[in-house]
């Protein structure tokens, strides 16, 4: 430890900027600046204020025309801002065992920040899960997770800004739970959940209202009856061809519309 403390002192000492300053009584001015700016006296907003003049002459032992003259020759060695704030010195004007140090407490710290934002989500992974029903097995999960994902492509694809939940949690779970609700309560089979996912997202009119796994199981037995429907015409359209003939029927010469009553006629 003193041998650290050695090395350390003489790097401080024989730094450039420090061997620039003529005075001695600089140097120990600008490490007592160093200490008040450590105990937080010293602020990057105030910087020196007037209230600490005196306490700097006291343990220099100079009068208030001396210290004006240090601080100035501080600053223009680059050692004090224009507040009187004091630029500390680079990695370079320390000693190896003092960058080491420093380097290795920034890699803790980066470690320890790490670690806790990890067990933070574990945490909360846990409070998630402590609330799912027993019957949401691993298995059903799964199914449930691939299920949702599909969804969410498909509502990306037709509207890049659609809302999925990308990093909430909470958010997550709560899809997952409903798409396994279709599955468990309902008793849909996956194949049929994900075929009526595929067939409303591609729908002109459902895509726009089908945009979580809630209102599709809302509406999967109306979603399931249309997408099983035989193509063909509506009785409307029926209707519609219907009248159409009839009317042209009615258009038409009397001796082309009923041939037989016109020869009779003749």
């Amino acid at each position: 430890m003193k041998d650290t403390w050695l090395k350390l002192h003489t790097s401080f000492l024989l730094s450039a900027k420090m061997t620039s300053l003529q005075h001695p009584r600089d140097c120990w001015a600008f490490v007592v600046i160093m200490a008040l700016t450590k105990k937080g006296l010293i602020t990057p907003e105030a910087g020196l204020t007037p209230l600490l003049r005196p306490l700097l002459q006291g343990l220099l032992k100079t009068n208030q025309r001396g210290l004006a003259s240090t601080i100035v020759r501080l600053k223009s060695v680059g050692l004090l801002d224009e507040l009187g704030y004091p630029n500390g010195f680079e990695e370079s004007q320390l000693s190896p065992e003092a960058i080491r140090k420093r380097r290795q407490r920034d890699r803790d710290k980066s470690q320890k920040s790490h670690d806790r934002g990890r067990k933070q989500k574990q945490k909360q992974n846990k409070d998630i899960k402590s609330g799912q029903p027993k019957w949401l097995t691993r298995e059903i999960e799964n199914q449930a997770k691939k299920s949702c994902s599909m969804l969410c492509e498909l509502m990306v694809e037709n509207d890049p800004k659609a809302k999925v939940p990308a990093y909430d949690l909470e958010k997550q779970m709560k899809w997952i739970l409903d798409m396994a609700r279709i599955y468990h309560l309902d008793k849909r089979s996956w194949g049929e959940i994900r075929g009526v996912i595929q067939w409303c997202q591609h729908d002109d009119f459902w895509r726009g209202n089908i945009l979580s796994p809630a209102k599709l199981r809302k509406q999967f037995p109306q979603l399931l009856l249309k997408m099983n429907a035989r193509p063909g015409r509506s009785r409307a359209q029926q209707r519609l061809q219907s009248n159409q003939g009839l009317l042209e029927n009615f258009e038409r010469r009397p001796d082309e519309r009923n041939g037989k009553i016109t020869g009779s006629n003749s």
